[in-house]
């Protein structure tokens, strides 16, 4: 199912620490002086908040944010360098940590200032004037050639933005996330064609807010979570992109991104980039504890456990929010969950296993559970009829209000190994070659094969389905 989420996160910001002043070949300068105002805190601005402990790297923060709030598509170049004043410092100088995460803090916060990366900066004091600089220089051509080229993605930025936040839905944040969550999965196509480099385009919240995109230029994980977050500051909903590891069944892990958000003072993880699948929606406001991928043997199956904050020599893991153990719920979007009909017998579901008697169509298992209007049932990924058999390994899933699987759960008929739906020497002749050594099985087709529930097959249990079929008996 994930296959196609191949994702990495990589280092964003490139440090050279000196205290000489020197400029970049062709740069252009601009200068500003550093405000000292009182400094207010916003809510999107997560991590200068929590990370920046003293006033005066917010002052530099605040300065720094309002200087690349005032370029726009007409006065933007691909190189340039920014010069920061600070008065009266008495030779104290900023530390290489400081201004380290001021420019972190400001990358995280702003997604929209996506051409601020290849960094050097340099800092000076005038002993006679007591003044400080801190020079910024700013290297974006490596994805941008041209100065017009940078100008144009600034100028459809905005134009696209305005159109996806016209369609924005009044009423609660449940809805609105909803909302932002779907225009990123139906107007994007993950990018499976990108080259490995430090910074490139599809890392850009400008390859997420476009339409019809395709495979080539689409975004990967950190393009589709600095869209959903720059579309939530829009809204007014406080969101951060968290960096760290996913991990899969095998212990397989890889560099993502994804976002929490704040909904009733409780944070909740939404990753967009695996959302954005054909049956998707899964990882959406969901608990550290949400059972987000089933494996054998439970292993990586929260999203707690599969998804986690940090990568190597990552300062801010420390600051990243702590979300929820359950997802989100509430009086006015309660949790959908498959839930079978009380009155039913020999019908079973235990931690995303169903077990039904063997011969039964699609129509009919779906009849078992409540809600059985948002019910569907896939086989190889593909949705049965109503008049198809169902068999062991298919999966039975409920949608959203949104059309979107929430949760899923796979389908065991004891006997039947192959997923035919029926309990036939086949059967036989695969749990015979697997007590001898000779196969291999499935964590479903395993469960299918322990007839007698021991979490063990043995020669017990391939007898005793010899004996069914002899007898023309299914369980």
């Amino acid at each position: 199912m994930f296959n196609r989420v191949k994702v990495s996160v990589f280092v964003f910001i490139i440090f050279s620490f000196v205290f000489i002043n020197f400029s970049v070949a062709e740069s252009v300068e601009f200068y500003f002086k550093v405000e000292t105002d009182e400094y207010k805190d916003y809510e999107s601005e997560y991590y200068c908040n929590n990370v920046l402990k003293n006033k005066r790297q917010k002052d530099f923060y605040r300065t720094l944010v309002k200087a690349l709030s005032s370029f726009n598509e007409n006065n933007i170049r691909n190189k340039f360098s920014l010069k920061f004043e600070f008065d009266k410092t008495w030779g104290s100088l900023f530390k290489q940590e400081e201004i380290s995460n001021v420019l972190n803090c400001v990358f995280k916060d702003h997604p929209e200032f996506f051409w601020f990366y290849n960094i050097t900066y340099s800092q000076k004091y005038n002993l006679i004037k007591n003044k400080s600089v801190i020079t910024l220089n700013v290297n974006s051509n490596s994805v941008f050639d041209e100065d017009i080229d940078l100008k144009n993605e600034i100028y459809n930025l905005k134009k696209n933005v305005d159109g996806v936040l016209a369609g924005m839905p009044e009423g609660d944040v449940y809805n609105k996330l909803k909302y932002i969550n779907s225009w990123l999965c139906k107007n994007n196509i993950y990018n499976t064609n990108y080259v490995e480099s430090p910074h490139t385009r599809p890392d850009m919240l400008v390859s997420a807010l476009v339409k019809d995109n395709t495979e080539d230029n689409g975004p990967r994980c950190l393009g589709y979570a600095s869209a959903f977050k720059f579309l939530c500051d829009k809204s007014d909903i406080p969101c951060v992109m968290i960096f760290g590891r996913t991990y899969k069944n095998k212990g397989e892990s890889e560099n993502h991104a994804w976002n929490a958000v704040r909904i009733d003072n409780k944070w909740y993880g939404i990753d967009v980039t695996w959302n954005d699948v054909p049956v998707g929606n899964k990882f959406f406001l969901v608990g550290s504890e949400t059972v987000t991928i089933k494996h054998f043997g439970k292993i990586y199956d929260e999203f707690g456990e599969n998804h986690v904050p940090g990568l190597i020599g990552d300062n801010f893991v420390e600051y990243y929010p702590e979300l929820s153990k359950d997802e989100f719920s509430s009086d006015s979007h309660p949790l959908i969950r498959l839930e079978l009909i009380n009155s039913l017998v020999n019908v079973d579901i235990n931690d995303g296993i169903i077990n039904i008697p063997s011969e039964m169509k699609a129509k009919d298992v779906i009849q078992l559970f409540k809600h059985s209007e948002k019910i569907g049932i896939l086989w190889d990924g593909y949705e049965l009829s109503s008049q198809e058999y169902v068999g062991t390994g298919s999966v039975v899933y409920i949608n959203d209000e949104n059309g979107k699987m929430k949760q899923d759960a796979e389908i065991v008929i004891k006997g039947d190994l192959n997923g035919d739906s029926k309990i036939t020497v086949e059967d036989y002749m695969l749990i015979k070659k697997y007590v001898s050594d000779k196969y291999d099985f499935e964590r479903v087709s395993f469960m299918a094969g322990d007839l007698n529930y021991d979490n063990m097959i043995t020669s017990t249990d391939y007898l005793k389905l010899k004996n069914l079929i002899i007898k023309s008996k299914v369980i």
